[in-house]
């Protein structure tokens, strides 16, 4: 294997090997309508209904080599998701004009039907296939209002309001094993511990207080906190014992965020110059951050869901437009981010805690910049030009590299360019892009499955790309 790895170096990140077949199949309806109603002058209903299918087939090779470590083999996974969503509201004002206000209903039901085959360790004694096999259910029913007041008269201050709202939501979720999953081929002794059906219902309040000064037309401050959860669920690839992934079990527990942020948004002219200019700071709390374990359960390979117990993130973001000449827009944006586990120890698989050092897929410094030219070609037809470039400090694709190391990118920087021409009296547009235009080879994730096989695996991203684009509006 280490021989091998010299190989795949020498041979770049383009050109592998594999034992198994590597495509993706998969076939999407989606069907949504968004009524409304005008109920008066100040008030109206509006109805969002959405139906969505997704059936899906993929088939990989998670250890890019063409030895049978771990791979997809002809199973493959198969995925088909179904899934209905109704939501009403009312929008509106009151209170002489000066409270706006949505109060809503939502409704979602969705299932999943999923087989994931995996071939491991294709050798002598050691191979093996198994199959897991499921059926999950959910079934969501929410309620939320949200209003933002106009405090200018009653204080006294021209612009000043503030904003509260909730979402109370109640969230169950199922899992059926079904037969041929390979929990079904445990010892008796062991089968006995197992719940094929299990259910959890999860009840929380999300919540925004904000306050915002609209000092003038184009200059607004605002102070904003928020809480927000993401519900727990099940681990398929783990047997179904209830309890928590970090126990044992095949579950994990309920994410919480609590943020605070602070901003400052411009739009207006400079002298003749359109700006517009947008800075914020931010700081989240994390509470149970749930992140991705590869592990052995009874021998057997598995990635699993786990609570790593607290996580702050905070940060700085600006962006800006400024339009120097008719024909030329200029931007940029830019981003700082610290992130870091600040209660990190996970018993993963109810083994001995393991710290949890980097925080994965969160570049410290992020930034793109952009120019577009405008080209008047008559009444109504205008061309234009955008140049664009992206770049970012390095990332991690693990969140145990400090344990096992090599899950590290290095940072990149890409170019695009767009080249269009738009007919705004027909609404007729086309447009050629190119994306990596210096054909720059950089990574964009990979599979962090060191802990396991000894080897990690980084995902290249698209080489140099061309499209076109014909877009009409009626």
């Amino acid at each position: 294997m280490t021989s091998y790895l010299e190989t795949q170096r020498a041979r770049g990140p383009y050109r592998f090997e594999s034992e198994g077949p590597n495509l993706y199949r998969g076939r999407n309806l989606i069907v949504s309508n968004v009524t409304s109603v005008e109920l008066g002058s100040e008030m109206t209903f509006r109805n969002i209904l959405g139906y969505t299918r997704i059936d899906s087939a993929n088939y990989n090779d998670l250890d890019g080599t063409p030895y049978g470590i771990d791979g997809g083999g002809e199973g493959g996974i198969i995925n088909e998701t179904r899934q209905f969503s109704e939501e009403a509201q009312i929008v509106g004002k009151a209170l002489s004009g000066n409270l706006n206000f949505v109060i809503g209903g939502y409704f979602s039901k969705e299932k999943n039907f999923n087989i994931t085959t995996s071939k491991l360790l294709q050798f002598p004694i050691l191979a093996q296939v198994q199959t897991s096999t499921s059926n999950t259910r959910n079934e969501t029913y929410a309620a939320y209002a949200q209003g933002t007041y106009d405090l200018s008269d009653a204080t006294g201050l021209e612009g000043l309001g503030i904003t509260v709202g909730a979402r109370y939501t109640s969230e169950k979720i199922e899992l059926e094993v079904l037969p041929g999953d390979v929990s079904f081929l445990a010892p008796p002794s062991v089968q006995a511990t197992f719940e094929p059906n299990q259910d959890k219902t999860y009840n929380n309040i999300s919540w925004t207080l904000g306050i915002q000064q609209q000092v003038n037309s184009g200059l607004l401050l605002y102070a904003v906190s928020r809480r927000s959860y993401r519900n727990g669920g099940y681990n398929v690839a783990a047997p179904p014992i209830p309890g928590l992934g970090n126990d044992g079990g095949n579950g994990y527990d309920v994410e919480r965020v609590t943020d605070a942020e602070l901003g400052i948004k411009f739009q207006g002219d400079v002298g003749s110059v359109p700006v517009r200019f947008n800075i914020d700071a931010f700081q989240n709390w994390v509470r149970n951050s749930q992140q991705v374990a590869f592990t052995l359960i009874g021998g057997t390979p598995a990635a699993i869901t786990v609570n790593v117990p607290r996580a702050k993130v905070r940060g700085v973001e600006i962006d800006g437009q400024i339009d120097p000449a008719h024909w030329l827009r200029l931007g940029f944006a830019a981003n700082y981010t610290d992130a870091k586990y600040t209660s990190n120890l996970v018993a993963v698989g109810g083994a001995a805690p393991i710290a949890f050092g980097t925080y994965s897929d969160v570049p410290e410094l992020s930034g793109t910049a952009y120019a577009e030219i405008f080209v008047p070609m008559g009444e109504d037809l205008t061309a234009s030009l955008r140049g664009d470039v992206y770049a970012q400090k390095h990332t991690f694709f693990s969140s145990t590299d400090n344990l096992f190391g090599g899950t590290r990118l290095p940072g990149y920087a890409v170019a695009n360019f767009r080249a269009g021409v738009e007919d705004e009296s027909t609404g007729l547009s086309f447009s050629a892009t190119m994306k990596n235009a210096f054909n720059r080879t950089y990574y964009s994730g990979g599979n962090g499955v060191g802990p396991l096989f000894q080897i990690n695996t980084a995902v290249p991203a698209e080489r140099r790309s061309f499209f076109v684009e014909l877009r009409g509006q009626f």
